[in-house]
C-alpha cells in the first residue's frame, strides 16, 4: 500500500546557548566540539554507559510527534541577541514553526529589540554555520562558478 505522504526523518539541530558555554558562539567549530566531547566523556565517564547532561553544543534530534497533522514543522534556528552588557548571546536549537514558514525566516515571537540575527534552516546540523544565510550564498556562488567554468 502506497501513501501519498513523504516519509519524514527526524531533523537534527545543534543545541546550545553561549550564556552557558562560550563554544556556542561564532566561530562555531564543530570538529573541535566533537573532539572535546569525546575527550571529556572518556575522562569523566570512563566509557561507562552513562548519558551525561549536555550543556556544551551537541546535535539533538527534534521531536516529530508535534508535527504530525498539526500544520507545524521542525526547523533549526540560530538566534543572536545582546545581553544587558551588550555582549552577543548565541542560541541554537530545534524549533516548531508553521509549515508555511520559509527557510531563513525567523518566527515572529522571537523578534525583539535586542535581536541582532535570526535565521532558520531545515537540514541536519545547519544551524552550526557561522551564518546560515552566508553559507547559502556561498553554496550558490560556488554552484554558479562551476557552471560557468564547465561551459567553457
Amino acid at each position: 500500500m502506497e501513501t501519498s505522504k513523504k516519509k519524514r526523518y527526524a531533523l537534527q539541530c545543534w543545541t546550545c546557548n553561549s550564556e552557558f558555554d562560550v563554544t556556542c558562539r561564532d566561530y562555531f567549530n564543530k570538529t573541535r566540539i566533537q573532539e572535546n566531547r569525546q575527550h571529556i566523556d572518556n575522562i569523566v565517564y570512563e566509557n561507562r554507559n552513562i548519558q551525561p547532561v549536555r550543556n556544551e553544543p551537541h546535535l539533538r534530534i527534534c521531536e516529530d510527534r508535534h508535527t504530525i497533522a498539526t500544520g507545524y514543522k521542525n526547523v533549526c534556528i540560530k538566534k543572536v541577541t545582546k545581553d544587558f552588557n551588550g555582549i552577543p548571546n548565541v542560541r541554537r536549537e530545534c524549533r516548531l514553526v508553521p509549515e508555511t514558514s520559509k527557510v531563513g525566516e525567523c518566527p515572529d515571537d522571537t523578534k525583539s529589540q535586542d535581536l541582532q540575527f535570526c535565521a532558520t534552516c531545515d537540514t541536519d546540523g545547519c544551524n552550526g554555520a557561522n551564518s546560515v544565510k552566508t553559507d547559502a550564498f556561498l553554496a550558490a556562488a560556488v554552484s554558479i562558478s562551476l557552471v560557468l567554468i564547465l561551459r567553457k
